[in-house]
């Protein structure tokens, strides 16, 4: 039965009782930019023997928008009023990503209401710097491209079954309705450290992780089960951050292991498990928060060039006096001489000459990343050694990295999905605006793999039957100059002849003619 409450601002909620009046309740909060309706897959598993209660968010689904000033004390306020008006005076909370984290702080802030926490790809308890660009690259897709864009990027993130026009409809419009401004919003809450944060909530916790989550990993909830007395964690085969989407029946099952178990069987730990506990402990205190206080350095250089030092842009002088071929460099070697710099920038230029001018150029190197007074210097420049001392992040350095993977990779379906997550990460030049012989290494070495994976890709397409998936491949491994275009103009014209496509034959045949034109003799 649907209800809607008549407080400040409406908030609609289903309260689903169950027929017996003894019967635990289940609160259960969506994720950013989602709606209570993802619930309703794992509902009809669990409304036999719970009474459950979805809502939408403020600024989510049929609920009403949330001002500018709203923040997580006033989710949680709309909370206590809608658990006032149903007389529900103990639950168990379930919470999905940044449900998660509202409603573990609603169990330190409401203690007696909170029975037991069901933690659903919760958020990374600890600083990660990969989960920090995660989060602000969806916030600059929303903003450049608009929430249908951010909302097909999320249900591939989100769940494995986003080839399902279904599902991947309806989270592309869950995330339009809740409009860039809004999730904006939402993100900046799990982002800022004053905001919602994770605290052991002192309760018995059931961590769900699907095995596919990109974001909120397995490797990430096991940490917080092994930080977290009273916690049980499960890793969910075959599912991404929805899981209770796309194993339902997993989900339910573990569910009601949870919510039946004792709950003085969840204090007792095994000593193996106690002294992981000590030693994780240890390890985050004495080596993480060290690391986390250091300089972040973020440089992209895959489309465009940009350099970003603790998220500030650091946008001009790249292109004089090499600092842009120094940083390259450095980055793929943190520490690294004089001579060595000298004979792998400046190959061309006299020993002494080049020796002289690096003295300028890491001078001006220095002060394009030049730290407020009292902080650690990013740029360590010593008499034989130069160093860069912080976290650095370099999305050609993963691209790299992930290149190597999949050419290693030799089962089909794993090596196709990271062919895929390589071509929408590949968009226009490499390093643009760097000649020095170092970078043009590394992007040669970018377009060899990239050339070898893209004709792996496209064969792998039109044996599956798949022939348009083979187009955007190959017509990337054609930007990338490869030794021999003529491979991927014979793919191009194999699968555009399967497909009936004329003009699309036509055009890539006088591509072909023209390029068999150019050869030698």
């Amino acid at each position: 039965m649907l209800h809607r409450t008549s407080f400040s601002s409406d908030i609609h909620y289903e309260w689903l009782p169950c027929s017996s009046p003894s019967a635990p309740t289940l609160v259960m909060i969506h994720g950013a930019g989602l709606n209570s309706s993802f619930w309703f897959s794992v509902v009809p598993l669990l409304q036999a023997r719970y009474s459950l209660l979805l809502y939408d968010l403020r600024g989510h689904g049929r609920s009403q928008d949330a001002p500018d000033t709203f923040t997580p004390d006033d989710h949680l306020l709309d909370l206590q009023r809608l658990l006032d008006r149903l007389c529900i005076q103990q639950a168990a909370f379930i919470g999905h990503e940044f449900g998660a984290l509202l409603a573990a702080r609603f169990a330190q802030l409401k203690p007696s209401v909170v029975d037991r926490l069901i933690l659903i790809s919760p958020p990374p308890a600890f600083p990660l710097s990969a989960a920090e660009e995660e989060y602000e690259g969806r916030l600059a897709l929303a903003e450049t491209s608009g929430m249908p864009a951010l909302g097909e990027r999320m249900a591939r993130k989100l769940t494995v079954k986003h080839t399902e026009s279904a599902v991947r409809r309806r989270i592309t419009q869950a995330f339009m309705r809740c409009g860039a401004s809004g999730y904006a919003r939402w993100i900046r809450q799990i982002l800022n450290p004053d905001g919602l944060s994770w605290d052991p909530p002192g309760k018995p916790v059931l961590l769900l992780s699907g095995e596919h989550d990109e974001l909120c990993t397995p490797s990430a909830a096991g940490i917080m089960h092994a930080l977290w007395d009273t916690s049980l964690f499960l890793v969910v085969p075959g599912a991404a951050s929805l899981l209770f989407v796309d194993q339902p029946i997993y989900t339910a099952d573990w569910i009601e292991y949870f919510m039946r178990r004792p709950k003085g069987e969840l204090s007792v730990r095994p000593a193996a498990q106690r002294e992981v506990q000590r030693l994780l402990r240890l390890v985050i205190r004495q080596d993480a928060a060290p690391q986390m206080s250091k300089p972040l350095l973020q440089v992209r250089c895959l489309g465009t060039f940009e350099v970003r030092l603790n998220g500030k842009l650091v946008a001009e002088s790249w292109n004089t006096r090499h600092a842009k071929s120094l940083l390259i460099y450095l980055i793929f070697h943190p520490a690294a001489g004089r001579e060595e710099l000298c004979e792998r920038l400046f190959p061309e230029v006299e020993h002494s000459k080049a020796m002289r001018n690096l003295r300028v150029y890491l001078s001006h190197f220095a002060k394009l990343l030049e730290m407020p007074a009292g902080k650690d210097p990013v740029l360590h420049v010593e008499r034989d050694l130069i160093r860069l001392n912080g976290r650095i992040q370099c999305d050609l350095e993963d691209y790299l990295t992930d290149l190597q993977r999949a050419l290693d990779t030799h089962e089909p379906e794993d090596k196709y999905a990271l062919c895929r997550n390589l071509l929408e990460r590949l968009k226009g030049k490499i390093i643009p605006g760097s000649y020095d012989p170092f970078s043009l290494s590394l992007r040669e070495q970018v377009e060899h793999g990239w050339e070898q994976l893209c004709l792996w890709a496209a064969d792998y397409c039109l044996q599956d039957k798949q022939e348009l998936e083979a187009a955007p491949f190959l017509q990337s491994a054609l930007l990338y100059c490869p030794s021999d275009e003529l491979p991927f103009y014979d793919r191009l014209i194999t699968l555009y002849q399967r497909r009936g496509m004329q003009r699309e034959l036509r055009k890539w045949t006088r591509k072909r003619d023209a390029a068999l034109k150019r050869l030698p003799e």
